[in-house]
């Protein structure tokens, strides 16, 4: 039997403006039942601010979900920081151990007082998909 690797770059948070406390969540992602998954990144990128932030961080995270449209479960979810210190743009990077069969990408802005400008804030999970 013979082992198929193919790199995916999901864009599961696209083009989103959450304001200072808010939360943005992706569809729900199945990554399959007969896949294996390795190297496992989670990337974050914002292009401008409309707000400037003074202090605080981005926060984006991997829920589990418990089943196919299930609720989210706290148990298990992982959650990345990335701070924010003043209007740049940034790109932040974590490596990811493993990730569950059905999940939700969950992105909060955690800042003081800023917001993104519109369509500036991407979130991106990128792996490679093992299938035989």
């Amino acid at each position: 039997m013979a082992l198929t690797f193919n790199r995916v770059l999901n864009h599961v948070i696209t083009d989103a403006e959450p304001e200072h406390g808010t939360t943005v969540t992706s569809a729900e992602i199945d990554i399959g039942d007969d896949t294996l998954v390795e190297q496992i990144w989670l990337h974050l990128r914002i292009a401008s601010w409309g707000t400037a932030p003074t202090s605080g961080n981005f926060q984006v995270g991997i829920q589990p979900l418990e089943t196919t449209s299930g609720t989210l479960s706290v148990d298990g979810a992982i959650s990345f920081v990335g701070a924010i210190a003043a209007d740049a743009a940034y790109a932040f990077s974590w490596p990811v151990a493993s990730l569950p069969r059905y999940f939700k990408v969950v992105a909060f802005n955690n800042t003081a007082n800023g917001h993104p400008n519109a369509n500036t804030v991407q979130v991106y999970l990128e792996y490679v998909a093992v299938t035989a």
